[in-house]
C-alpha cells in the first residue's frame, strides 16, 4: 500500500501510527479519487478488490484541477486550504486502514476545501449489530505549527464534543452514516447508544516537521490530550502523524501528481 501506518503508544497520554508514504504516485492517485467523490471506489482498491473506476466528468475534474492550482498571486488562505484538503484525502486512507471491517462504517471525505464540520467520523459496531464498539471523530490539520494548532483549534473542538453541546450536530451525521447500512431494528437497539461519550475516540491528524515523529516529541505534540479526553489510558486519544520534509513544498509537488492523475481519470472517462 501507498502509505504505511506504524504504530505506537505512548502510555497513558495518546496512542497512534506514524502515516508514512511510501509510494507518492500511488497515492496521488488515490487522492484524485477520493476527490473526484469516488470514495466507494476507492474503498476497493484498499481492500484489493478488483473494479473498474466510476466515469467523472470533465467539468467536474476541470474544477478540481483549478482548485488544486496556485498562482503567484493566490493567498496564503487558499494555499492553506488547498493542503488541508489534500492532507484530509491522506488521512481519510489512515483511518481506512484502521476501521476496515465488515461492521464499521466511515463517513466520506469533504467534497471541497474549508469546509466546515467533522473532518472524520467511523463507527464500529460489533458483530451483533446491538452494541456500538468505537466512534472515531478526527480533526486533521495539515500546518507548520502542529502545537498551536492542536492546542488552539483542536483541544477547543474536542472539549466542546466532550460537553455535549455539539450532540446533535455529531448524532445526526452517524445517523446519517448509518442510515441505509443497518435496519430500523438494529438502529433503534443502538440508538440511545450514540451518546455514550465512553465509546468516543478522538484523533487528531498531523503533520509534523522531519524528525520530530518521536516519543518525547509527542509528548510536546500532544501535551493536555488527557486532559482534555477523559479516561485513565491513552484508549479514548489517538494521534496521527505525517511526517514532512517542508510541507508547502511537498504539497505543491504532490498537488500535482494529484493533477495529473486527474487529467488520466478524465483521458479515461473518455476512451
Amino acid at each position: 500500500m501507498p502509505l504505511d501506518l506504524k504504530s505506537y503508544n505512548d502510555g497513558d497520554l495518546v496512542h497512534g501510527y506514524e502515516m508514512v508514504v511510501n509510494d507518492e504516485e500511488r497515492l496521488a492517485e488515490i487522492t484524485a479519487n477520493l476527490l473526484a467523490g469516488q470514495y466507494r471506489h476507492v474503498s476497493k482498491i484498499l481492500n484489493s478488490i478488483p473494479g473498474n473506476p466510476p466515469l467523472t466528468s470533465d467539468a467536474s475534474i476541470d474544477a478540481l484541477i483549478e482548485r488544486l492550482t496556485l498562482s503567484a498571486s493566490d493567498s496564503e488562505n487558499k494555499r492553506h486550504k488547498r493542503d488541508g484538503w489534500v492532507f484530509q484525502m491522506i488521512s481519510w486512507v489512515a483511518v481506512h486502514k484502521t476501521t476496515n471491517q465488515a461492521n464499521s462504517f466511515l463517513l466520506a471525505p469533504h467534497d471541497a476545501p474549508g469546509h466546515h464540520g467533522l473532518d472524520g467520523l467511523a463507527v464500529s459496531l460489533n458483530s451483533g449489530r446491538n452494541e456500538i464498539e468505537q466512534v472515531l471523530i478526527t480533526e486533521d490539520k495539515a500546518t507548520e505549527s502542529p502545537r498551536n494548532k492542536i492546542q488552539q483549534k483542536v483541544f477547543k473542538e474536542f472539549r466542546e464534543l466532550e460537553s455535549g453541546v455539539h450532540d446533535n450536530r455529531l448524532i445526526t451525521q452517524l445517523s446519517s452514516l448509518l442510515d441505509g447500512r443497518i435496519s430500523d431494528e438494529e438502529f433503534e437497539t443502538i440508538q440511545d447508544k450514540l451518546y455514550r461519550k465512553e465509546k468516543r475516540t478522538y484523533r487528531i491528524g498531523v503533520t509534523v516537521a522531519a524528525g520530530k515523529s518521536n516519543q518525547s516529541d509527542r509528548a510536546v505534540l500532544f501535551k493536555d490530550f488527557d486532559t482534555t479526553v477523559s479516561g485513565g489510558d491513552s484508549t479514548r486519544r489517538r494521534g496521527d502523524t505525517l511526517e514532512l520534509g517542508e510541507l508547502r513544498s511537498w504539497m505543491d509537488g504532490f498537488s500535482q501528481k494529484v493533477i495529473n492523475s486527474l487529467n488520466n481519470l478524465k483521458t479515461a472517462a473518455n476512451v
